[in-house]
């Protein structure tokens, strides 16, 4: 004997009668956001900022030295 419904073509259950049991379908967990876990992505934000910041001035500093180096092995068509 099979303890969960099986639904047909016509919405009728595959068990004997009064032996179908329906699935009870538990909700969704709900999460409830409090101002600690915004804080914490926005702190979170603002460090991936300034670091992402802070890499791509020194990669401007180093490509500078670069240039300046390589200047005079650049050569300029008219």
């Amino acid at each position: 004997m099979r303890d969960l419904c099986q639904i047909r073509d016509h919405h009728e259950c595959g068990c004997a009668a009064g032996t179908c049991q329906q699935v009870v379908v538990t909700p969704a967990p709900v999460m409830h956001a409090v101002w600690k876990d915004f804080v914490m992505f926005f702190g979170a934000a603002m460090v991936i900022t300034v670091a992402t910041l802070c890499a791509v001035s020194e990669t401007e500093k180093q490509f500078a030295k670069i240039d300046q180096v390589n200047q005079e092995q650049i050569t300029w068509r008219k």
